[in-house]
């Protein structure tokens, strides 16, 4: 791998990040994963399945939730033409269908990795935020906090809301790389059977 596709991995990554960055998304990650979901709940009933889901789970969810979201907020910025730059850059003299095609599987395998991680949170704080309105309604959960209550809520529904619009245009960029992947490899598997037939 060379210098500039390095660069551009490291950036897709998050490896680029100051340390003072990387720090205050970690404290953060953990201080709403342990936080909301045990100061804004109290179980109604002695043996809750729902209180346990809520607030144990939730804490899992919601520490697995903001990772994926960040990985695909760091996804998300894969670009095909910085690929293909960053390759001619670093291997000037292979052929232009071989940089095209590395560049795009590249860039696709980054697409697939944001897409999957967008599709987890939209998926993990769905199903969190259900499983508060279920306890609510069926009795076996209260309110402790009516403020870490509303604003977990507000998180969880905006970090859904955020996954499932980055499934949608992660899946279509996805799309967009694969179709683009294939008639470059059709077009250099032509050419290879032309210089078979010479």
């Amino acid at each position: 791998m060379g210098d500039e596709v390095y660069k551009l991995h490291k950036k897709l990554n998050g490896e680029d990040w100051e340390r003072i960055s990387t720090i205050f998304a970690i404290i953060l990650t953990v201080s709403l994963s342990f936080g909301i979901p045990f100061f804004a709940f109290v179980s109604t009933s002695d043996s809750s399945i729902i209180y346990v889901a809520v607030t144990t789970g939730g804490t899992i969810i919601w520490l697995f939730g903001i990772i994926s979201m960040l990985i695909a907020s760091l996804k998300f910025q894969v670009d095909v033409n910085e690929f293909v730059r960053a390759y001619k850059r670093d291997y000037p003299k292979r052929a232009e269908i071989e940089i095209l095609e590395m560049a795009y599987s590249d860039a696709l395998s980054h697409a697939q990795e944001g897409l999957k991680n967008a599709l987890t949170t939209w998926l993990l704080f769905g199903a969190w935020v259900s499983l508060t309105e279920i306890g609510l309604v069926s009795g076996n959960l209260g309110i402790k906090n009516s403020s870490v209550f509303w604003f977990g809520i507000g998180v969880a529904s905006l970090l859904s809301f955020a996954g499932f619009i980055f499934t949608i245009i992660l899946y279509l960029r996805k799309r967009t790389i694969e179709k683009a992947l294939f008639a470059i490899q059709l077009k250099k598997s032509d050419k290879a059977e032309i210089a078979i037939k010479l």
